[in-house]
């Protein structure tokens, strides 16, 4: 099997997730909350509620997903894993491979921004904890104005 690479898009209320191979999207899942309830629609599926827990829990959620499909027979066919980040300051204009100065970075610019920065934390976490030591690559959504 070829190697995958994922993408990962947290929001404020929703958290986007897709697998890409051969540089194609093969499957999307996007797990949302929209006060009332929680919910995920995967590519080609109408939403499904799922319980708060699945969705705190949505990143290995869907790497679930991919595998029951699948998609991924093995983890060890991630590539590499992309990630959304929004943060202040200078240093998150760009795109970073995640090392410990990034995540040095993202730790001092928490106090300026904790609602985008602990999510972002949290799933750097559950990243490593299913892939190990897959590269991360944090992609910038943001011009120095921010």
């Amino acid at each position: 099997m070829e190697k995958s690479v994922i993408v990962i898009n947290l929001g404020s209320s929703s958290k986007k997730y897709s697998l890409y191979q051969k540089g194609e999207v093969i499957v999307d899942a996007h797990f949302e909350n929209d006060k009332e309830k929680f919910l995920v629609t995967y590519t080609g599926d109408g939403p499904l509620e799922i319980s708060s827990d699945t969705f705190k829990g949505s990143f290995f959620a869907f790497c679930d997903a991919i595998k029951k499909r699948g998609y991924l027979r093995s983890d060890s066919h991630i590539h590499a894993v992309g990630m959304r980040i929004v943060a202040p300051g200078e240093y998150f204009t760009e795109d970073h491979v995640v090392d410990n100065a990034f995540l040095e970075n993202l730790e001092n610019a928490k106090h300026e921004d904790k609602a985008h920065i602990e999510p972002i934390q949290r799933e750097i976490t559950l990243v490593r904890e299913a892939f190990g030591a897959v590269r991360i690559v944090a992609i910038s959504d943001r011009t120095p104005a921010y």
